[in-house]
């Protein structure tokens, strides 16, 4: 007669250890997997580093100089190497336009040497700020590109939106909304 084989009574100590050691490096992992998940960027609050750049147009532009109307600054985070950064570049034009009264956007890019100026010059955005080390990207915490946060009155006003599905509907969680007219 065959009879099921009671596995419990062969497990010996070198096999609880053994799974013990397995359930540890599984927790580490796990807690590794968590860090690297963190959230880049600043907490909302933060004053916001102040910053001084060269733009495509030639001149400099400063992160004062961009809250001078009183509006939030929209900053963007891009980089040449970036395929979704490069798809954005017509619906970064296009929040320029349509969230022009309520917000100001701005693009810090990296490494001008590689940059499409002409692509970027045809969609007509505005403010395009090269920085050659990242230090701007730095300072702000961003990890990936293409990423975003909202500047307003000096402080970090959002959580970065951060990769190529943090984007959607930035400009319009950024600007106020406008009174309803009854």
């Amino acid at each position: 007669e065959i009879r099921p084989r009671d596995w419990s009574s062969d497990v010996c100590s070198s096999d609880l250890r053994l799974l013990a050691r397995l359930e540890r490096v599984e927790a580490t992992l796990s807690l590794a997997g968590e860090a690297q998940s963190r959230r880049s960027g600043l907490s909302i609050g933060t004053p916001a580093p102040a910053f001084a750049l060269p733009s495509l147009a030639g001149d400099r532009v400063s992160l004062d100089a961009l809250q001078r109307e009183g509006r939030p600054v929209l900053l963007v985070f891009t980089d040449p190497d970036c395929p979704a950064c490069g798809d954005l570049w017509p619906s970064i034009a296009r929040w320029q336009r349509d969230h022009a009264d309520r917000l100001t956007l701005a693009v810090v890019t990296a490494d001008a040497r590689r940059l499409d100026r002409e692509r970027i010059a045809a969609t007509g955005v505005r403010h395009v700020l090269l920085e050659a080390e990242r230090d701007v990207a730095a300072r702000y915490d961003v990890t990936v590109p293409p990423s975003a946060a909202v500047i307003r009155r000096g402080e970090v006003a959002s959580a970065l939106a951060a990769g190529a599905d943090g984007h959607g509907e930035a400009p319009s969680h950024a600007a106020p909304r406008r009174p309803s007219r009854r």
